[in-house]
């Protein structure tokens, strides 16, 4: 299934191959670009237009942080790439409990000239990413590597570290208190739960969400867009596109906790052993 370049190097074969070979160099690529010396990464959830589905991602996000307990490292919110987003209707946020600020929260706009500001740029339609791509093309410069396609995080779920190292302790006390820790993880290997990965990942009710749709979610080629005007019928926010975008974010999720560096020490107040 691969054939090989001249050089003697080898390149995928078929298109799942690429596909896998895409995702895996834009892991790469946000790992290193993500600084945690702040103890925190500051994630903007973009959409391209008006229709509100930044406040269900950015909302979804948050209960999943929560989930894990880690939403104050992670504090997000919700943005556009232009224009005013519509409120979330109330029966939304209450069908998917979500935190009600998210209903006519101030939503931030941003631009190219702004995306230095986030750690973390997730965008939840292919028009985002598409429309700051071309603004950057127009002055010579490419996308960065933190502005990401949420499509891409989903299938980090079947890879995800065992034991998150944003749980473990800071390097002196780790040596204290778990000595063990960095032999476990060396011979830890991803849990390849497949579908039920979701049901230790988000809460109950978004597994519930995602299981009986696990086949649409997890293809290769997922359409995030697609949730969003079909399915169940019921647009943004429905149970089609609420499936999409929590598969998608819990993998975001764990992505991110998962890159948090086992070497960094306590920050101000600090209390060594």
């Amino acid at each position: 299934l691969l054939r090989r370049r001249s050089a003697g190097s080898e390149v995928p074969g078929s298109v799942a191959e690429l596909i896998v070979a895409r995702r895996e160099s834009r892991w790469a690529a946000l790992r290193d670009a993500l600084d945690w010396t702040r103890y925190h990464l500051q994630v903007a959830i973009l959409e391209h237009g008006t229709s509100g589905r930044s406040r269900v991602a950015a909302g979804l996000f948050e209960r999943i942080a929560n989930f894990h307990s880690c939403a104050g490292a992670l504090p997000m919110e919700a943005a556009t790439t232009g224009g005013s987003v519509d409120p979330l209707p109330d029966n939304v946020a209450e069908r998917l409990r979500l935190a009600g600020h998210w209903c006519e929260r101030e939503v931030a706009e941003v631009d190219v000239g702004s995306l230095h500001f986030y750690d973390v740029v997730v965008c939840v339609d292919g028009s985002a990413s598409s429309v700051l791509a071309a603004k950057l093309r127009a002055v010579g410069k490419e996308l960065p590597p933190h502005v990401v396609e949420l499509g891409d995080f989903g299938t980090y779920l079947e890879l995800r570290r065992p034991e998150s190292p944003i749980k473990a302790w800071v390097p002196d006390w780790r040596a204290e208190v778990d000595p063990g820790y960095d032999q476990r993880q060396a011979e830890a290997q991803a849990p390849r739960d497949d579908a039920l990965a979701v049901w230790h990942t988000v809460p109950e009710d978004l597994a519930q969400l995602i299981q009986p749709r696990y086949a649409l979610v997890a293809q290769p080629l997922a359409d995030i867009d697609a949730a969003a005007s079909v399915g169940d019928g019921d647009g943004v926010g429905g149970d089609e596109d609420a499936a999409m975008l929590s598969f998608h974010l819990a993998g975001l999720v764990r992505f991110l906790m998962d890159s948090y560096p086992l070497d960094l020490q306590g920050g101000p107040g600090y209390i060594p052993p």
